[in-house]
């Protein structure tokens, strides 16, 4: 939402072009971040 306020238009525009490579970094970025914590404990 922030990102929208910030750089407005061009930003929706991007997202929305983008959503599914988006969508597909967001999912690898949690799981690898569980994963992390997970190996580290």
């Amino acid at each position: 939402a922030w990102l929208l306020k910030k750089y407005g238009e061009t930003m929706r525009v991007f997202i929305e072009k983008n959503l599914g490579w988006l969508s597909v970094v967001f999912l690898l970025l949690l799981i690898g971040g569980f994963a992390a914590v997970k190996f580290i404990n």
